[in-house]
């Protein structure tokens, strides 16, 4: 099963109360991690990620991957979080509904993205696995989206895009390929490489879309999972409820 939780960043407490109402362990973890992290507002959006994560029940101990991707140490849950300007969102799956898929065939036709052997067994072994993006329409106004597409897009993606050219399906490209890769767990690097087009027949992937105000939120996970019906928005009275 999994949900999404999100919660405004007009909603969170000072930095201080938010450090008080974290699990210890999450903390710890984040701040070896975060170390170099000074401005306010970066602490305070990164902070909101694992709180949302905590509001869902889920605790353990906390560690990051090289990549900087957190997990949960000998917990079957994968979780996976995401910013915008205006709002953090954290997606998780727990296993008791996690599908157990066969890798899917390669496309030798377009370039593959690389996945060493030892993730490429854990994806596809059934295990949960959570993929989220999350990005402001807003943004696009400042961003020359053409040549992003042609830089990042693979020419599947481009065609797509070209056939509706405006801001929402450049976004629905774009949070598509980040939530693949997250899924994927191979970081920028393969953004580019990682065809969302072909995805489910490639990857056993698949896409849901929400809005949330002006805000694209994209969920990569198991083509067999359960479209999650909604993203749930936590009030800043729910999350100080956390204490």
């Amino acid at each position: 099963m999994i949900d999404i939780y999100g919660i405004a960043l007009s909603k969170l407490p000072q930095k201080r109360r938010m450090i008080q109402l974290l699990d210890e362990r999450f903390y710890e973890a984040w701040r070896e991690r975060h170390r170099s992290i000074r401005d306010e507002r970066a602490v305070r959006t990164s902070l909101a990620g694992l709180l949302l994560l905590q509001a869902s029940g889920v605790r353990g101990e906390l560690f990051y991957d090289e990549k900087g991707r957190p997990s949960l140490r000998d917990r079957d849950v994968d979780f996976n979080i995401t910013h915008t300007e205006g709002y953090t969102f954290c997606a998780m799956e727990c296993p008791d509904e996690a599908p157990s898929l066969p890798e899917p065939p390669t496309d030798p036709t377009y370039p593959d993205v690389y996945v060493a052997p030892k993730d490429r067994e854990r994806l596809y072994s059934g295990c949960c696995r959570v993929g989220l993006d999350a990005e402001n329409l807003s943004r696009l106004s400042s961003m020359r989206v053409f040549p992003l597409a042609s830089r990042w897009f693979s020419e599947r993606e481009e065609d797509f895009f070209l056939s509706l050219p405006n801001d929402e399906s450049f976004l629905r490209v774009w949070t598509r390929k980040e939530a693949l890769v997250k899924w994927l767990g191979t970081g920028i690097s393969a953004l580019r490489s990682a065809d969302t087009v072909t995805a489910q027949s490639r990857y056993g992937v698949r896409f849901y879309e929400y809005r949330v105000e002006d805000t694209v939120v994209t969920l990569c996970c198991h083509a067999a999972s359960p479209r999650p019906p909604r993203i749930r928005i936590l009030t800043d009275t729910e999350l100080l409820m956390l204490g």
